[in-house]
């Protein structure tokens, strides 16, 4: 039988089949566990990160648009949980570093002789040598079990990078690779991980249906219970103000209508929104309606021109409201505020589902940008594909990473329209860019070269749009673009913008040549910190003399600030570096290396204490963040 795909399963939980997300998990937990230890180094702590991942997940999956990308989706939030844990495990460190004078000094460290122990603290020492995609890399492959074919895949990258990327973190690991190898074997995920976490969801659903049974009781009391209910809508527990407002809105006594409304525009609106995934927490707004008054409220202050989001919201599941649809219309076609169109646009959608394809379309192609930038963020959330037409009219729209995400619905179609669009030469410079930009997501190389001849990098000034276009650029064109500038000299009136997508690229193939090396020291700031960000991503350790000189330097503050950054992300291999300059004649450099060690939990209680001593300010502040 065909195994159903990511975006089927995804499906199926929504609609209530609970089973399908042990499927997700099991299919997805060791690509997860794999990039927590990439960035946790600890076997349990990555084990607790990805079950936490996982119900976190559950709980957010219907804000997933695409849910056939389900697996890059939970890398990011297995990434955000990782690095929140070091957070929190920092601010632990900082207090132990505190609290360390306080305590005995010659009191033995917990588990000194428990070989198992130090085995483990020898394997976190082995791997916190690597870098942190090198680190990724081969907890994949060791821990997860994957291929270089999966690895390559899940990462998007190629399979040679997958295999340099290993040589390289076995080739620092040395004669501690046998013993990270051997512990990989013993730490897998337990055999009954995605069990367990069916288990944690069950005892949540078991929770909320214990509070249905509250809410029926509380309803069934009736008009006696409303006073004593409204009182616990200022409870500090949200779980009793849920309580009490869902009873609240069952009962539809008009004693409620004041206190609910309240609670509503309250910074305690998520009272109403707890516990449930975020289509049903949304539709339970409706329970306000239901209480006397509350309609006609919300509606006057719609007329009144300047809404707030949760009015809309409500009115939206005012189904089969001919009055409320017709004043949310209006608002949508005359309001200037582009929140509030995006708003109405939404509530009117849920409230005419049927019409919603329809309404999305003609706002497409309405000459009112307005309407059009609200449109493409609705078909986008709401999964639906205009005609190619209506799409191709939002391409000039000031967020245009949106319509072609929406474009890219139409698959080899879709591609062809964006092919004609930029050939053509009486479309406006913004509707090519775009264009441009999602044939280059697909690997069009003469997407590339339209981009660099008519300047369009150089042309965009949106901020928005420059982000998307570095990062594109980036990701797909790193070896391309390191050869344009090259080729072309570091004096182009784009080189700032070359620079910047260069700087993020991922790719192993890029090489840097004299004009690169050149631009570190030359040009603008901006120009300069791209360059050092490519160099030290590339050059690694060797590269630890010159980001000291950009350091020390302190001007332009922005390539010292890369400079930095970059010494940060090479930890290990910069770690000593920061211990030396501790003792530089520089406050500039003394200071750096205080917050480097800092921020790796590396720094003593007695280096803490000398840097609380010293002569400038700037050290001494330093030491607290």
């Amino acid at each position: 039988m065909t195994e159903k795909t990511d975006d089927a399963l995804v499906a199926d939980i929504l609609d209530g089949r609970r089973e399908s997300f042990s499927i997700l998990v099991r299919r997805h937990q060791q690509y997860a566990y794999g990039t927590a230890m990439g960035i946790l180094s600890d076997f349990d702590l990555a084990q607790d990160v990805v079950q936490e991942s996982f119900l976190l997940a559950h709980q957010e999956l219907s804000k997933l648009h695409r849910p056939d990308r389900f697996g890059l989706w939970l890398r990011g939030i297995v990434r955000h949980t990782s690095f929140r844990a070091l957070r929190e495990i920092e601010k632990v460190r900082t207090l132990a570093a505190e609290l360390a004078r306080e305590t005995i000094p010659f009191a033995p460290p917990p588990d000194r002789d428990d070989p198992e122990q130090m085995r483990r603290a020898l394997v976190h020492q082995a791997l916190e040598q690597l870098g942190e995609k090198n680190r990724e890399v081969i907890s994949l492959h060791y821990l997860a079990r994957l291929s270089y074919a999966e690895i390559a895949a899940f990462l998007g990258v190629t399979q040679t990078a997958v295999q340099g990327r290993l040589q390289r973190a076995r080739n620092k690991l040395k004669e501690e690779f046998k013993m990270v190898e051997e512990r990989f074997a013993e730490e897998g995920l337990p055999e009954d991980f995605s069990a367990e976490i069916q288990r944690l969801l069950d005892a949540s659903t078991q929770r909320r249906q214990e509070q249905d049974k509250a809410i029926e009781r509380l309803a069934e009391i009736g008009r006696p219970a409303v006073d004593r209910l409204c009182a616990a809508l200022e409870d500090g527990r949200e779980q009793v103000r849920q309580v009490a407002a869902f009873a609240l809105c069952a009962i539809g006594d008009t004693r409620a209508l004041q206190p609910i409304l309240r609670l509503l525009y309250s910074h305690r609106v998520s009272t109403f929104l707890a516990g449930e995934h975020w289509p049903a927490a949304w539709s339970q707004l409706r329970r306000v309606l239901s209480i006397p008054g509350a309609r006609d409220a919300l509606l006057r202050s719609v007329r009144s021109g300047n809404p707030q989001w949760i009015e809309l919201k409500t009115l939206s599941h005012a189904i089969d409201d001919a009055e409320v649809y017709t004043c949310i219309e209006q608002l949508f076609r005359r309001t200037p505020d582009r929140r509030l169109t995006q708003w109405s646009l939404d509530a009117l959608c849920n409230l005419r589902p049927e019409a919603a394809e329809a309404l999305v379309a003609a706002s497409l192609r309405s000459p009112d940008a307005r309407l059009r930038q609200a449109a493409v963020v609705t078909a986008l959330w709401r999964n639906i594909t205009p005609p190619i037409d209506a799409c191709l009219n939002a391409f000039d729209a000031p967020h245009g990473y949106h319509p072609i995400r929406v474009m890219h619905r139409h698959g080899e179609a879709g591609k062809q329209a964006l092919k004609s669009l930029l050939a053509s030469a009486d479309a406006n410079p913004v509707s090519r860019y775009t264009a441009a930009i999602s044939l280059a997501q697909n690997g069009s190389g003469k997407a590339l070269q339209e981009i660099l001849s008519l300047n369009l990098l150089a042309y965009q000034k949106n901020p928005k749009r420059t982000w998307n276009l570095w990062r594109t650029m980036g990701w797909w064109h790193g070896p391309e673009l390191a050869a344009w500038i090259e080729r072309k000299g570091g004096n182009l009136q784009e080189t700032e913008a070359i620079m910047c997508a260069l700087a993020n690229s991922d790719s192993d193939q890029v090489t840097i040549g004299p004009t690169i090396e050149s631009l570190a020291s030359e040009g603008s700031p901006s120009v300069r910190a791209a360059a050092i960000r490519t160099l030290a991503r590339r050059r690694g350790a060797t590269y630890l003399p010159e980001l000291r000189r950009c350091l020390a330097a302190g001007q332009p503050r922005k390539v010292a600030q890369v400079a930095f950054h970059q010494l940060y992300k090479l930890r290990d291999d910069a770690r000593p570096l920061a211990e030396e300059m501790l003792d530089s004649d520089s406050w500039q450099e003394r200071k750096a290396a205080v917050c480097l060690l800092r921020r790796w939990g590396a720094l003593t209680p007695e280096q803490r204490q000398k840097a609380k001593t010293d002569a400038h300010v700037a050290v001494r502040h330093a030491v607290a963040g």
